[in-house]
């Protein structure tokens, strides 16, 4: 049989609260299945009340299992109908007794042993209120529950009918008694579950549930949150950063197309997440070489200056601004400078202050399991610029090559960058972003759910095709097989430092060791987050006199100075769904 629960809620409208999640009838499936297979119990050791003329009829050693086999959950305009069925519910080894002290009526005492209780077929029949409280839900009954089902006994002796009944009857109360005080937790685990959980890539997020909003077609939540940041501190940054920007909406989250699940991260939400990375330093650059700029510079300079080092720092947060035609960010703020070698000393050629803004679109790139963001029609703006050892006949032409570099650099390096996973396993499933969509004030993903028994389990195979061995760096080219045949991802590690970002990439420059053995270990993953467990490896040694293999400096490695975590922030759209264990 089926346990009915209807469940009275406000009038539908709009979600208020930085992340917002609706649920259609797949994810509220979910939602329930977190429920099902339970298994409460009841264990009191001695339950009883007057009965008749007995001063106490009771039963010691009162235990019952409650299984809960099956969960439905189905919205309507205003109410969530929860449907449950329980599997049979027993209990075995109790004591029934009866204790009067007026001997002289026909209630004499007794006590007998209940050797089993079992309910069939048994039912829930009740009405709970749902609310926002303490950051979760607060569930409450409109009325005592019921249970109804066939009931069997096997006592050993029952003095009179009037004992059976109040037996029978007890069970039956203590077993609404027990789901009246363990259904609304579960409810609001299950459901609290399926929205908001964790920490996430070096900032912790922490959500209270704000809002609830019921259709006949969704289910529909929200929640405020509050950002920390957890990983090692960057570069300097002014102590006073200001607020981030941003608007706060309810945004549409409308025509899922079949989705399971929508998410929305409110503009505002999603300018604060990229203000806590700023402020721990997640933007700043590091001081590398770019030989696209140093080929550049080279014919402006003076021609004794050699060696170009590119150092950039965002002296203010990112802001994201997003509208139903698309989205731009701006980067105020940037401190540029680029230096150069001449004599042994060093010298400061460039010295610019600048502000940046450019559109954005979101993407996806099948190899790396991910969603891109790309930039277009990015505009430079110098505020300040100084200048030192440019040749004269050249002054004027400094600007507008730095403009055209900078510009080109950066759509280049931001050209695709992934910036959250397309595939997370939570809840017992796998789950696919199958669209994101910028939104008036915020961001919008759809997702679909996948059992993960159907996907491909099985990890690619990764072999070092090639290694080339330089001075202080080397030159190294990989491969992998894998029996889905799809597209694949690779990363690498040196020696026992941090494996790198994934790439799809086929091969990689790696600058800048230290002379001494080495070793390289490359890893592939496929699209389903299968990480090959058994790295392919290979051994090197630096040495001078190992043959030079290109320059001192390399075209584009001032990226690597971006940390991943400032973009990868904006995996917190997913909120709650996290990636699984021992994947990568």
């Amino acid at each position: 049989m089926i346990a009915l629960l209807a469940v009275g809620l406000a009038q539908a409208g709009p979600l208020a609260g930085d992340v917002q999640v609706v649920l259609y009838d797949d994810a509220l499936d979910v939602a329930a299945q977190l429920v099902e297979g339970l298994d409460p119990s009841i264990d009191e050791p001695d339950l009883g009340a007057a009965v008749s003329c007995w001063d106490r009829v009771g039963v010691r050693d009162f235990n019952l299992d409650v299984p809960i086999d099956l969960v439905g959950l189905s919205p309507g305009a205003g109410t969530l109908t929860v449907y449950v069925g329980f599997g049979p519910i027993t209990g075995a080894d109790m004591t029934v007794y009866g204790e009067d002290e007026d001997w002289t009526d026909l209630c004499p005492e007794f006590e007998t042993a209940l050797h089993s209780v079992s309910i069939t077929d048994a039912e829930l029949v009740a009405t709970v209120t749902l609310a926002p409280a303490g950051g979760g839900f607060s569930v409450g009954w409109t009325d005592a529950p019921l249970v109804y089902g066939d009931l069997t006994t096997d006592f050993e002796d029952v003095p009179d009918d009037e004992v059976l009944y109040f037996v029978e009857d007890t069970l039956r109360a203590l077993v609404a008694d027990e789901l009246q005080a363990a259904l609304p937790p579960l409810l609001d685990e299950a459901l609290a579950e399926a929205a908001f959980q964790g920490d996430y890539d070096g900032l912790a997020v922490d959500m209270a549930l704000s809002d609830v909003d019921l259709t006949p077609q969704r289910l529909g939540l929200a929640a405020t949150g509050t950002v920390r940041n957890t990983a090692p501190a960057g570069c300097p940054l002014p102590p006073d950063p200001g607020a981030p920007e941003g608007r706060a909406v309810a945004l549409p989250l409308d025509d899922p197309a079949g989705a399971a699940l929508g998410v929305g991260l409110t503009e505002g939400f999603t300018n604060a997440l990229l203000h806590t990375s700023w402020s721990a330093g997640a933007f700043c650059f590091g001081s590398e070489s770019a030989d696209t700029l140093a080929d550049r510079l080279a014919v402006v300079v003076d021609p004794d200056i050699a060696t170009f080092e590119v150092q950039a720092v965002l002296g203010a947060p990112p802001v994201l601004t997003l509208d139903d035609g698309g989205m731009s960010v701006s980067l105020s703020d940037l401190a540029l400078t680029v230096t150069g070698r001449s004599d042994g000393g060093s010298v400061r050629l460039v010295d610019a202050e600048l502000d940046l803004s450019a559109d954005a679109t979101v993407g996806f790139a099948p190899s790396l399991t991910a969603l891109t963001l790309s930039l277009s029609d990015l505009q430079v703006d110098f505020r300040t610029l100084a200048l030192q050892r440019v040749l004269p006949a050249f002054a004027d032409d400094v600007e507008p090559l730095l403009e055209d570099w900078l510009a080109g650099w950066l759509e280049d390096e931001l050209q695709e960058l992934p910036v959250f996973s397309s595939l997370y396993y939570g809840l017992g499933w796998a789950i696919v972003v199958d669209e994101a969509r910028p939104a008036a004030g915020g961001l919008e993903l759809w997702l679909d759910l996948a059992d993960p028994a159907d996907l491909d389990q099985t990890p690619p195979d990764t072999a070092i095709e090639s290694l080339e061995v330089g001075q202080t760096s080397i030159a190294v080219a990989w491969s992998a097989e894998d029996d889905a045949g799809g597209p694949l991802a690779w990363s690498w590690q040196v020696d026992d430092g941090a494996w790198s970002a994934w790439t799809n990439a086929g091969s990689a420059e790696v600058w800048a060791l230290p002379e001494g053995d080495h070793v390289i270990r490359v890893q592939a993953r496929d699209a389903w987050l299968n990480v090959d467990p058994t790295p392919a490896e290979r051994a090197f040694t630096l040495s001078a006199d190992n043959p030079r293999r290109g320059g001192e400096s390399c075209a584009g490695c001032a990226s690597s100075g971006r940390s991943a975590p400032a973009w990868g922030i904006l995996g917190l759209l997913l909120v709650g769904l996290r990636r699984r264990p021992g994947r990568g």
